[in-house]
């Protein structure tokens, strides 16, 4: 400890003040939704909070910017199961949450 703080010895005030500057600007950023991709040769099956899905192999699916957060999802994307494939645009997951808001 340094002074009596809690924060670790290997910590600077500069380390401080970039957490702090970074955590203004990642919750000033608007998320979006992603495309993953089944890079494998099986069907993946991940099922989310939100819901289920099966992506199979070379398949492109859209998700939202909620999904894209789900520790299930984050999971697969740790072990490969799936990959990011590009960010959608703002049009695409607009008309991706209006098909969602049909079912």
């Amino acid at each position: 400890m340094i002074g009596g703080s809690t924060a670790p010895a290997s910590w600077n005030v500069g380390d401080g003040l970039l957490a702090i500057i970074g955590a203004f600007f990642m919750t000033s950023r608007k998320r979006r939704g992603m495309f993953i991709k089944n890079t494998s040769t099986k069907p993946v099956e991940i099922e989310m909070k939100s819901r289920k899905i099966v992506v199979n192999p070379g398949q492109e699916l859209l998700l939202t910017a909620e999904e894209v957060r789900d520790p299930v999802l984050r999971e697969h994307l740790q072990v490969r199961a799936v990959s990011i494939v590009r960010p959608a645009s703002e049009e695409e997951e607009q008309d991706y949450r209006r098909q969602l808001a049909k079912r």
